[in-house]
């Protein structure tokens, strides 16, 4: 059996998100353009959606426009091959939060 995580984020980005970031962020969440984003090889890390296989319960990727700027909710299964994609993607959303405190958590499911 593979090694599976539970991968949750929940943080609040500004109104001001520059246009590539949301781009990237929308792209990733299985939403918009998928022309020349994250090279050959990349595919969308937090666009898996419905029941989990491992996890238990159900796999989501929201991005919202709220009062106060953008919300964006995740909860998905990754691989830790995913891992340095992931960390990558996480840290430029965490750059970008306007969110304090901890915006995730990953946790191992046997």
């Amino acid at each position: 059996m593979a090694d599976i995580y539970e991968l949750q984020l929940s943080l609040d980005l500004p109104e001001s998100l520059p246009a590539d970031d949301l781009a990237l962020l929308r792209w990733h969440l299985g939403e918009g353009e998928t022309e020349g984003q994250g090279g050959d090889d990349a595919y969308p890390l937090l666009a898996d959606r419905g029941a989990a296989a491992r996890i238990g319960g159900v796999l989501v990727g929201e991005l919202c426009r709220g009062a106060r700027g953008w919300a964006l909710t995740v909860r998905q299964e990754v691989h830790p091959d995913e891992f340095d994609d992931l960390r990558s993607l996480v840290g430029r959303l965490g750059a970008l939060t306007s969110s304090i405190g901890v915006i995730g958590h990953l946790r191992f499911y046997l």
